[in-house]
C-alpha cells in the first residue's frame, strides 16, 4: 500500500508542471487580450455591454464542453490558420483563455470606470497627455480591482484545467479521471489535493500582489514576484528531475536498447476512459519498454478525439473497439455480424492489428474454421479482401496480450486476450517497431 501511494505521489510532478504551464499560458494570453480590450471599452460604454454579454455567455458554457468544442474548431480551421494541433495543449489553452476573460474584462472595466472624474480632470489640467493620464493616473487607481479580477480568473483556470485530460493535455485531471473510473480513491484525492494546493498558492501570491498595489503609498510587489519565481523553478525544474531519472534509466538499460534494436525510441499511446484501456496501455508500455522504446501514455480520451489524434499523427497507437468504430467512424446505425464489423474495421486508416480469433464475441464457427471457409458469398468476399490486405509485409500484425492480462470469459465462453472486438489502432511511427509487439 505504501509503495502504491509512493508511486502515485511520484507521478504528480510532471502532471503538476504540465498543469501549471497550461494555466500560466492561458492567464497570460487572457491578460494580454483582456486589459487592452477593457481600456478600449471603458472609453466606449455602448460597446462594453455587448462584449461583456458575449464573455458571460462563454462563461456559462460548461468547461468540459468548451474544451471539447475547441477540438473540431481547430481541426476545421487548420489550427486557426497557424497550423496548431487540434489535440492537447493548443485547444486547452484557447478554451481556458476564453474562460478567463470575463473576470478580467469586467473588473478592469469597472476599475477604470470607477476612477474619480475630478482626479482625471486634474491630471489633464496639469498638461498630461491621454496616454500619461491612463498610465500614471487611471491604471494605478484601478489596479486593485484589476488585480482582484486576475486573481479570480487564476483560481477558475486552475480548476477548469483539470478538465483538459479528455482532449489529450496531460494535467492533474489525469489522476481525477483515472481515479474515478478505476475507483482508486487515493489517486483521486492526490489529484484533487494537488489542484487545490496549486490554486491556493497562486491565489495567495496574487492576494499579496493585490494588497501591495492597494496600499498608500504603494507597496512593493517584489516579494510576491520572488515567491512566484521560486514556485515556477520548483515545479518546472526541481520536481520533474526527482521523478524522471528512474524511468529513463529503465528504458536505457533494457536489452533491446543496449543492443540498438529499436528503430523508434519513443511512441505515444492513447487510452480511453475505461478500466481495461488503462490496463492494456500499461501492458503495451511494459512490452515496449523491454524493447528499448520509451512510451508516453495519453489517458482518458474521447472516442473521436483519440481517433482524430491518431489520424493527424498526434498519437502513434491506441486500442479501440470494433463496435465503437462501426458506429462513430464508419457511421453505421444498424448492427451487423461480428465478421463484417471486424473486416470493415480493419480497412480503416491506421489499422495495424486485429482481434485474435479466440476473442469474445467472434462466432464459434469462425474461430474453428476461419472466414475463408465460410460458404456465404458475402463472407467469402470479405475474407478474400482480408487475406489480400494481410499479404503486405508488416501491414497487419497480431497483438497478443500477455497471459496475466486475461480478463474473464467472453460471450461464447472463450477467454478473451483483448476486449470484445478490440483492435490496436496505430499510426506511421510504429511501423519500425514491429519487433516490440510480437506474439508471445
Amino acid at each position: 500500500m505504501q509503495s502504491d501511494l509512493g508511486n502515485l505521489v511520484a507521478g504528480v510532478p510532471p502532471l503538476l508542471a504540465s498543469h501549471l504551464a497550461l494555466v500560466l499560458v492561458a492567464l497570460a494570453i487572457a491578460v494580454a487580450l483582456g486589459l487592452p480590450l477593457a481600456v478600449a471599452l471603458a472609453r466606449r460604454p455602448r460597446l462594453a455591454g455587448p462584449i461583456l454579454t458575449i464573455a458571460g455567455a462563454i462563461q456559462t458554457v460548461p468547461g468540459l464542453a468548451l474544451l471539447a468544442l475547441m477540438v473540431p474548431v481547430l481541426a476545421a480551421t487548420h489550427g486557426l490558420g497557424l497550423g496548431m494541433s487540434s489535440f492537447g495543449f493548443a485547444p486547452a489553452a484557447i478554451a481556458l483563455t476564453l474562460y478567463a476573460l470575463l473576470p478580467i474584462l469586467r473588473n478592469a472595466i469597472t476599475g477604470l470606470g470607477g476612477v474619480d472624474a475630478a482626479t482625471v480632470e486634474a491630471a489633464r489640467g496639469m498638461g498630461m497627455a491621454p496616454g500619461q493620464v491612463l498610465r500614471l493616473v487611471e491604471l494605478p487607481l484601478a489596479a486593485p480591482v484589476i488585480a482582484a479580477g486576475i486573481r479570480t480568473a487564476s483560481v477558475w483556470t486552475v480548476g477548469a484545467a483539470t478538465l483538459a485530460t479528455p482532449i489529450g493535455q496531460p494535467c492533474l485531471g489525469n489522476y481525477i479521471f483515472a481515479g474515478l473510473q478505476t475507483r482508486n480513491w487515493a489517486m483521486l484525492l492526490i489529484g484533487v489535493i494537488a489542484a487545490a494546493a496549486l490554486a491556493l498558492i497562486l491565489d495567495a501570491i496574487l492576494a499579496a500582489t493585490e494588497h501591495a498595489v492597494s496600499r498608500r503609498p504603494r507597496g512593493n510587489v517584489a516579494g510576491p514576484g520572488a515567491v512566484f519565481a521560486v514556485l515556477v523553478v520548483v515545479i518546472f525544474g526541481v520536481l520533474p528531475r526527482l521523478a524522471g531519472p528512474e524511468s529513463e534509466a529503465a528504458v536505457a538499460g533494457s536489452p533491446a536498447a543496449s543492443a540498438g534494436q529499436a528503430r523508434v525510441t519513443k511512441v505515444r499511446i492513447g487510452a480511453k476512459n475505461f478500466t481495461e484501456q488503462y490496463i492494456l496501455t500499461e501492458l503495451l508500455r511494459a512490452r515496449l519498454a523491454r524493447s528499448g522504446v520509451a512510451v508516453e501514455i495519453v489517458e482518458s480520451l474521447g472516442s473521436n478525439v483519440v481517433f482524430d489524434a491518431l489520424r493527424h499523427g498526434d498519437l502513434d497507437a491506441y486500442v479501440d473497439y470494433s463496435g465503437t468504430l462501426w458506429t462513430t467512424q464508419l457511421a453505421r446505425d444498424r448492427g451487423a455480424p461480428s465478421w463484417q464489423i471486424l473486416a470493415e474495421g480493419r480497412r480503416l486508416p491506421g489499422a495495424r492489428a486485429r482481434a485474435e480469433p479466440g476473442a469474445a464475441g467472434v462466432p464459434e464457427r469462425l474461430r474453428a474454421r476461419g472466414p475463408a471457409r465460410d460458404s456465404h458469398p458475402a463472407r467469402a468476399s470479405h475474407a478474400r479482401r482480408s487475406r489480400e490486405a494481410r499479404r503486405h509485409a508488416g501491414a497487419r500484425r497480431r497483438l497478443r496480450v500477455p497471459e496475466p492480462a486475461r480478463m474473464g470469459r467472453g460471450a461464447h465462453g472463450v477467454r478473451a486476450r483483448v476486449p470484445a472486438h478490440g483492435q490496436l489502432r496505430s499510426g506511421p511511427a510504429l511501423r519500425g517497431v514491429s519487433h516490440a509487439v510480437r506474439s508471445t
